[in-house]
């Protein structure tokens, strides 16, 4: 085959394009391609070589996408690919699924099919590790991505050096925990993700996403089963985005908590100033990894372990988050002090929250009559049942007097009530008592404002579910209300 027949030269953009194999050549790697790809003598391969000389050629990274008018570009293959919609970014792609990985590596969160990236035909000069692909947009824009001066947008000037000097301060923390905790590539790349975008999923304003950024990677230094921890949780992020690897994500994920959690429980029985906040921490994250990990067959979700017969007897009914946040944070008592003045105050007044106390209560006449259909209970499940129903009648009242959504948060919703209720309650939730199961479908009504966050998605059905099983078909018709709000809607 003759050099023009083997090679076409794009004089408007000094590539050499391969024509046998539909993309271009790097210069340097013309010969090895003669010779591994066509095994050409090296005979033919010096007469090739003598022809690159002769053409004026581009590096790949100098080589720049082609103007509208000249797209498609000659003697290159023309696919069906993605462009991402975000402002500023050139991200194209021919699989969705890698699409769908950007969104959350790159802008922080899961894209949209509606809205996040829309088809277009795409094409590329190299392949390997210098594929990039161009579509008939690209050219106009970069150049609209580029083309601002200091003068017209400081601003966003001063935003990409932040931007970079963030990166470096990334790769400088994951080198860190590297060499102090010996992690290898795979958790490199889990914690580099939770250092781009997943802390941001965890926070919910500006105060507590810098708790998330800066002052809990610092804690993970220090202090191993919070490293761990978040290794974990960012793993169930990763899976939940569609990132690549899921099989080994789901190791991780286990792997990490196995590990967090004998750490965890050692650290908890010895409070200090000095681990206090990594504690706080990793009950955060032990909530979201529970969650984010119960399936949507399982039945031991949130509050109640529906399979359940003996609850007295065997404390291992009780979900290990519960355990945690209720008897853990009990065990925090002597540093709360601590943890409400330092670093994590923002989410520690989240357990701390005041309560509506007025006597306008939602759904506390309704509460009040399913004690009077039960002749049955005693006088002390009568009392823990109506003190358990005036509490959730506030928490009721306290949202409604809330402006918008923004003022809910896991640990906000968590507070107000499961985590106030006496444990004579929780006795009465695990041992199937109508009244308590009846008062969690209502609080299912609240916990349907988290389902915007990854870790919860369908969470609140799947309790109601859970619930309307165990829960005795007279007692129905008490639960109509929320059975219509979570389960028809």
């Amino acid at each position: 085959m003759s050099t023009p027949e083997l090679f076409h030269y794009s004089e408007t953009h000094r590539v050499l394009i391969c024509t046998s194999c539909r993309y271009a050549v790097q210069p340097a790697a013309l010969v090895r391609h003669l010779k591994d790809i066509h095994h050409l003598s090296s005979d033919k391969r010096r007469h090739f070589d003598a022809y690159k000389k002769t053409l004026r050629l581009k590096s790949p990274e100098e080589v720049k996408p082609p103007l509208p008018q000249d797209f498609p570009v000659p003697y290159l293959p023309v696919e069906k690919g993605w462009q991402c919609e975000f402002t500023g970014c050139d991200y194209l792609s021919v699989s969705k699924k890698r699409m769908e990985t950007h969104w959350p590596a790159e802008h922080g969160r899961k894209g949209l099919t509606s809205r996040d990236w829309s088809p277009t035909l795409v094409q590329t000069f190299f392949r390997g590790n210098m594929l990039k692909y161009f579509s008939r947009d690209s050219r106009s824009r970069l150049a609209a991505t580029t083309q601002m001066t200091p003068a017209k947008h400081p601003e966003r000037i001063v935003a990409n050096i932040q931007d970079e000097m963030i990166s470096q301060s990334k790769l400088q923390y994951v080198r860190k925990i590297q060499q102090k905790y010996s992690l290898d590539s795979v958790d490199c790349w889990i914690l580099h993700q939770y250092l781009t975008s997943t802390y941001k999923s965890f926070a919910n304003d500006d105060e507590t996403e810098h708790i998330w950024r800066e002052v809990v990677p610092d804690l993970a230094h220090g202090n191993k089963f919070l490293l761990h921890g978040l290794l974990a949780c960012t793993a169930q992020y990763m899976i939940h985005m569609n990132f690549p690897q899921p099989q080994e994500l789901i190791l991780r994920a286990c792997s990490h908590q196995d590990y967090a959690l004998p750490a965890f429980r050692e650290a908890i029985d010895n409070p200090t100033n000095d681990n206090c906040d990594a504690m706080m921490t990793f009950a955060y994250l032990l909530v979201v990894y529970m969650f984010a990990t119960s399936s949507a067959n399982s039945s031991d979700s949130l509050l109640f372990v529906a399979n359940s017969t003996d609850c007295l007897q065997n404390n291992s009914i009780v979900p290990l988050w519960l355990v945690f946040l209720r008897d853990g944070c009990a065990m925090l008592c002597d540093v709360w002090d601590r943890i409400e003045s330092g670093p994590l105050a923002t989410l520690a007044a989240a357990w701390e929250l005041d309560t509506y106390d007025g006597n306008d209560l939602p759904y506390w006449t309704h509460f009040s009559n399913v004690a009077l259909e039960c002749s049955s209970w005693s006088k002390e499940e009568v009392r823990i049942y109506g003190d358990a129903s005036l509490l959730l009648a506030r928490c009721f009242a306290t949202m409604e007097r809330e402006p918008n959504d923004s003022w809910v948060t896991t640990w906000k919703i968590l507070g107000l009530w499961p985590m106030r209720v006496e444990s004579e309650f929780m006795t009465l939730l695990y041992s199937r008592q109508p009244g308590a199961l009846i008062l969690l479908a209502y609080y299912c009504i609240i916990l349907k404002k988290m389902e915007r966050y990854w870790y919860f998605e369908g969470g609140s059905a799947k309790l109601m579910l859970s619930i309307v099983n165990v829960l005795e078909q007279r007692w129905h018709p008490f639960i109509r209300e929320p059975v219509d709000l979570i389960l028809e809607n």
